[in-house]
């Protein structure tokens, strides 16, 4: 797996799991071990890398690697008692906002200081992009911040202002600040 990074340097994770740089020269300086569950997807927000695949989530600071999602603050978790005798129970389990760790999706982007997760729905024909909460993308609104899309999106692209999102049938622009346009 290798990744380019938007200031030219060359990430990769080989088969001994451990996350490596690439300089010009060919030379690996081994960065993180331990990440396993390849091949990724993978997409960087600030300083951070965000590896993706169908078993497996990582969030790459430069200090440390973490699943990603693991920072997402917990669930609440409430029995039926609780949300027929108290009211403020009931709001939090059915009102949104609640965030949650990162779906498995099949592509990686980002818009603005978001990540944006493709998931491909292939009994409905349909993919879903999901947006983590700005600047905190181990938390995600399912609810809430989602955009649906006819077919299969192979590709999620941060431009200067906005998110190109194309599917196997159109090419949608998400403008920042604007309705999507299509």
């Amino acid at each position: 797996d290798v990744h380019g990074t938007r200031d030219g340097r060359w990430s990769a994770v080989h088969t001994s799991n451990e996350l490596v740089e690439l300089d010009e020269s060919g030379e690996c300086t081994t960065l993180h071990t331990g990440i396993t569950g390849g091949p990724f997807v993978w997409c960087e927000l600030g300083y951070a890398l965000f590896l993706m695949s169908t078993t497996a989530k990582w969030a790459v600071y430069p200090e440390r690697v973490i699943a990603w999602g693991s920072l997402c603050p917990p669930l609440p978790t409430y029995t039926g008692a609780d949300l027929t005798a108290n009211t403020t129970a009931a709001m939090d389990m059915f009102g949104d906002p609640i965030s949650y760790p990162p779906p498995y999706g099949d592509v990686l982007g980002t818009r603005r200081a978001q990540v944006a997760i493709g998931v491909w729905e292939s009994e409905k024909d349909r993919s879903i992009v999901y947006f983590s909460r700005p600047e905190h993308p181990h938390e995600f609104r399912l609810l809430s911040d989602f955009q649906m899309f006819a077919g299969r999106i192979t590709l999620l692209a941060e431009v200067s202002r906005g998110l190109v999102i194309a599917t196997d049938r159109a090419i949608f622009v998400d403008p920042i600040d604007a309705p999507l346009q299509r």
